[in-house]
């Protein structure tokens, strides 16, 4: 799959008008490679030190560019006014704590079987999909009810 994604992208940075440089290919590389689901602004400011003349409209215009070609998905905004972006085009949902912003991948097999059904159900060629929960990650439940406890013992003692 790899490989084909790597030849996908040479294809495009390949056509005319479009320069294929060493920028777009590590702008793909960081985004193929990050658990993170970052912004443009996030890529720009983990690869500006290694490209210095790295533009964020150039980040920007590569991510869209990714998008159409369908070898990335824009998730959309997560309640921090950035659009956030994703590789990993395999059927899975996403889950972003609005409380410390972790984003995590969910994979279970009953996505792909939804993704199956729909395509049979519909007709539809589905060429991608985004699903996002949000609430509260295991870590900020327990935080909240420690904050509650703590709470509710201070008032005790007034």
């Amino acid at each position: 799959m790899e490989h084909i994604e790597e030849q996908r992208l040479s294809e495009i940075l390949g056509q005319p008008k479009m320069r294929n440089t060493a920028q777009r290919k590590a702008i793909y590389d960081y985004l193929r490679q990050s658990d993170e689901h970052p912004s443009a602004e996030g890529i720009f400011k983990a690869l500006k030190p290694d490209y210095p003349t790295l533009s964020l409209a150039t980040v920007y215009n590569t991510l869209e560019l990714l998008v159409k070609a369908g070898l990335a998905n824009a998730i959309g905004n997560l309640k921090d006014n950035k659009t956030h972006f994703d590789a990993d085009l395999t059927p899975h949902v996403h889950l972003f704590c609005s409380n410390c912003k972790e984003f995590l991948d969910f994979d279970n097999e009953l996505i792909e079987q939804v993704k199956a059904q729909v395509i049979q159900e519909s007709g539809y060629k589905v060429t991608g999909s985004r699903m996002v929960y949000y609430g509260l990650c295991p870590k900020c439940q327990q935080t909240s009810v420690e904050t509650e406890d703590k709470s509710k013992t201070n008032l005790k003692e007034i």
